[in-house]
């Protein structure tokens, strides 16, 4: 596959209904995205305690099939400092395309991750968490 035509597939990227819905979902909560300079595209990272949401993050990864390089991998923390407790998690790594670029300029102001406007007022006066709001 020559140059072009991998550029050409970077372009034509297209994320399903329910890749969004995760994407949006997961900001709200713990994964991030990557955009190391504005002329370059975003990745999205997703990270987890392991093992216990190793299994979280396998479904997560099974829907970005077609947007990773590689498998989701186990890093070992060094000792907390202060607890000494050594920690685990697995993560994994999106590819950069253009179409995460969206997602960085919606939740990120420089590199401080925000809760865009749109959410944050949807969210107003909600509990969330509780199945009676």
């Amino acid at each position: 596959m020559g140059l072009r035509s991998i550029e050409k597939l970077v372009l034509e990227v297209e994320l399903s209904s329910v890749q969004t819905e995760i994407l949006i979902g997961t900001l709200l909560g713990d994964s991030r995205v990557e955009r190391t300079k504005s002329s370059h595209n975003s990745r999205f990272i997703f990270e987890q305690t392991f093992p216990n949401h190793a299994s979280y993050l396998t479904f997560l990864y099974s829907h970005f099939l077609n947007l990773v390089g590689s498998q989701p991998k186990v890093v070992i923390r060094k000792p907390d400092t202060r607890t000494g407790k050594v920690y685990s998690q697995m993560r994994f790594a999106t590819l950069a395309f253009p179409c995460f670029n969206v997602f960085h300029d919606m939740f990120y102001e420089g590199n401080t991750k925000i809760i865009p406007d749109p959410v944050h007022s949807s969210l107003k006066g909600k509990r969330l968490g509780d199945k009676h709001s």
